[in-house]
């Protein structure tokens, strides 16, 4: 007979084998090498296969300990499993069983049972017998409720109960002292079971994907709890008494219906986390300054105006993401937060940002996008660690060229072709309801056209795109510090960047303190330019005509009309500059 087990450990002796795996093998029975060990035999893998029946040799094991059939095609269980004893784990989980044999009563010594992915529909009064279970998987498995004594389970460390129908918990569940997670996400509460208050051990509390509108002050006994995510409700608001949570490191309430939070927030001091996307959030207790181990804040996609000046407290703030609100300013406050990485706060109504945000020597990502900026403050050229910075949704690479601006009052700014944005459109603030799940479609009528009159605007080609492109281009163009007219319509813009130190290139090309240029070339001037590829991009290498009074042999050739010149090839080059249209060029020179 051929043995092609795979042994977790191999003794000398192979009669006293104690672990067999035999997991994905596509298997349609147990092998039966698994038969001639059934005298030491303690740990068997048997998931992952296509196994439709247990034989009844396979419960004459009696000392095993660990036995995996998930993910198999089982139907029953037989009687025979009350034979094992000794069993201490058993993961039945993703197969297709309706019902549990009563039997499984006689395995005492069980600690852990996974039954989730099956249709079990109601639980076996028989597994409320096993007293001595400590972690139980009952996901997906269809269940309305749980039976009144499933309390005596005393035992239980951890209870997953995911994705059912259920819609309360019994009473008994009180008794569970010993409970340290909970998971009751996607079921049918509409408010919290009172019985979870009674949890005083709970660390982990799971409630996410309901529908749950209230949480009841009944929450002062969980004072040990670490984690608590509802996720994806309808909670209005959030209760007081969660300030009795101090050891919470996670807190995520996105996708609710908030519209504020209690001001005792801030004695959650061991926050790390905290999550409010997609809520109706108007604004931020200035009690948050006293979480002061806060990483992580995500405020996306709320009603937010402003952010609370003390905000600049959380000096262990690394991420703080508030997209898709109505921001019209960041508190100065915020460049005191020393730890940030990331900072998102993109389609806002920002005009500008704090001018010290240079000192948050830590930030690798702003992202900026659709709101109303004219400039970037100076202070961004100290940031060495900066590697992006997304100004416009149209932007190829995650850095682009900054420019010194000199304004009218003598202060310098920094500028670029993407600036000053035109910002996303202008919306009222949404409507409050009942539900954030309602679903309105929002009808346009100008009044100027007539019920039913279809009109069509003819789409522009890619030609009349490129005029548009350089036209809109050139006009943001202009509003740069030194223009020097030249002949034949043609303009030129400079602007010389300081260097940073301790960087070997600028963040466009390998020219050191080089001087940027955008310039305007008029119509088929361009065709007069020559370019070479040679290694770090594409340089000019002779030019003619009108041009060549602004353009020089060696110059780096950059961008031309938004199309990046430093990721194409020279064929490619040359097709773009073969045009009699206007083009908008920006260049390196050393």
């Amino acid at each position: 007979m051929t043995t092609w087990w795979c042994c977790c450990r191999r003794p000398e002796d192979a009669s006293e084998m104690r672990c067999l795996d035999f997991s994905h093998h596509s298997l349609h029975d147990v092998p039966p090498d698994v038969f001639e060990f059934e005298r030491t035999l303690e740990e068997l893998y048997l998931n992952s296969n296509r196994i439709s029946d247990l034989p009844r040799q396979l419960f004459l094991c009696y000392e095993l300990r660990r036995l995996y059939l998930q993910d198999n095609d089982l139907v029953s269980i037989p009687a025979a499993i009350g034979a094992l004893s000794n069993l201490q784990t058993i993961d039945l989980s993703r197969n297709s069983l309706s019902t549990i044999s009563d039997e499984i009563r006689k395995c005492k010594n069980l600690l852990v049972l996974n039954l989730s992915g099956n249709s079990l529909g109601r639980l076996p009064e028989a597994l409320t017998c096993l007293l001595n279970l400590q972690e139980m998987y009952l996901n997906d498995t269809f269940l309305e409720y749980l039976p009144a004594n499933f309390g005596r389970l005393a035992a239980l460390r951890v209870l997953e109960l995911r994705e059912n129908n259920l819609m309360t918990l019994p009473r008994s569940m009180a008794r569970l002292q010993m409970l340290e997670r909970i998971d009751i996400g996607a079921n049918e509460f509409t408010e919290l079971p009172e019985v979870v208050g009674h949890l005083a051990n709970l660390t982990e509390l799971w409630i996410d994907g309901n529908r749950i509108r209230r949480i009841s002050s009944n929450i002062t006994n969980l004072r040990k709890l670490q984690h608590f995510d509802a996720n994806g409700n309808l909670l209005t608001e959030l209760p007081c008494e969660i300030g009795v949570w101090t050891k919470l490191l996670e807190l995520s309430c996105s996708t609710n219906e908030l519209e504020f939070l209690p001001s005792s927030i801030g004695n959650l001091r061991c926050l790390v986390t905290l999550k409010l996307d997609e809520n109706q959030l108007q604004e931020l207790p200035d009690t948050i300054a006293n979480c002061e181990a806060l990483e992580e804040l995500m405020v996306s996609h709320n009603q937010l105006r402003s952010l609370p000046p003390t905000i600049g407290l959380l000096r262990r703030l690394r991420i703080l993401s508030a997209d898709e609100n109505i921001l019209e300013t960041l508190p100065e406050e915020l460049c005191s937060c020393t730890s940030l990485s990331i900072l998102s706060v993109r389609s806002n109504r920002l005009l500008f940002l704090p001018s010290n945000l240079g000192h948050l020597t830590n930030l690798r990502v702003i992202n900026t996008v659709a709101n109303r900026l004219t400039h970037l403050p100076l202070s961004l050229l100290g940031l060495r660690n900066l590697a992006a910075i997304w100004v416009s949704d149209n932007q190829s690479q995650p850095l682009v060229p900054l420019q010194r601006e000199i304004c009218s009052d003598g202060t310098v700014r920094l500028t670029c072709f993407m600036l000053p944005q035109t910002g996303a459109p202008t919306l009222a603030p949404p409507t409050l309801s009942t539900s954030s799940r309602k679903i309105t479609f929002r009808e346009a009528n100008t009044g100027q056209d007539s019920p039913g009159k279809l009109l069509r605007s003819p789409t522009p080609y890619a030609k009349q795109l490129r005029q548009m492109a350089t036209h809109r281009k050139i006009m943001n163009v202009r509003r740069d510090f030194r223009v020097t007219p030249g002949g034949d319509g043609v303009e030129i813009k400079i602007a010389r960047v300081a260097p940073i130190p301790d960087r070997t290139t600028w963040m466009f090309g390998q020219h050191h303190n080089p001087t940027v240029m955008q310039i305007s070339l008029p119509g088929a001037a361009a065709q007069g330019i020559s370019l070479i590829a040679e290694d770090g991009g594409l340089y000019i290498e002779a030019v003619q005509g009108a041009s060549a009074e602004y353009l020089r042999p060696r110059d780096k050739v950059l961008d031309v009309d938004g199309v990046d010149f430093t990721k194409i090839t020279l064929e490619q080059a040359h097709h773009h500059l073969n045009t009699k249209e206007p083009i908008s060029l920006m260049i390196s020179r050393a």
